[in-house]
C-alpha cells in the first residue's frame, strides 16, 4: 500500500492548489508539514507519509483513494467530490458560528441519529 502522488496532485488541482503554482505550500500548511516533505510525496520518494489522514482530510478524499485502492475521490459510498466539499465548507461555516448555532445544528443531527438506530432485539416490537 503506497500513495499515488498522481491522485495527490489530481485532488490538489481539483480543489483549485495546482502543485506547479503553490499548491505544495498549501498543502503543507493544511496538514502541518513542511513544503520538501509534500514535495517528496509528490515525487514518490514516499510510501506511506505519516500525516495521512490529514492530507486526505485537506484534499477532501479517503486514504484508500490517496492508496489507490478506491475509485471515487469520495470512497465507495460517500458523496460526490463535489458534495464532499460542499459538505466540508459548510462544516467549516458551522465552526466558525455562534455556540448557540453549533448547539441547534448538534441537537438536530444527535435527534436525527436516534430516531435511525436499529431498534433492539429486546424492545423491537413483534408482528402480529
Amino acid at each position: 500500500m503506497s500513495i499515488n502522488p498522481d491522485r495527490i496532485k489530481e485532488r490538489m488541482i481539483a480543489l483549485g492548489h495546482d502543485p506547479a503554482a503553490g499548491g505544495q505550500t498549501w498543502l503543507a500548511n493544511e496538514v502541518g508539514m513542511k513544503p520538501q516533505g509534500i514535495q517528496s510525496i509528490l515525487a514518490g520518494e514516499v510510501q506511506r507519509p505519516r500525516k495521512l489522514r490529514e492530507i486526505s482530510i485537506a484534499l477532501k478524499t479517503t486514504e484508500d483513494y490517496l492508496l489507490d485502492e478506491g475509485d471515487h475521490p469520495a470512497g465507495k459510498k460517500g458523496p460526490s467530490p463535489e458534495m464532499a466539499i460542499r459538505l466540508a465548507d459548510l462544516f467549516a461555516e458551522l465552526m466558525r458560528s455562534s455556540g448557540d448555532l453549533q448547539y441547534q445544528v448538534a441537537t438536530y443531527i444527535e435527534k436525527r441519529l436516534e430516531a435511525n438506530q436499529p431498534q433492539s432485539r429486546d424492545t423491537a416490537t413483534k408482528p402480529a
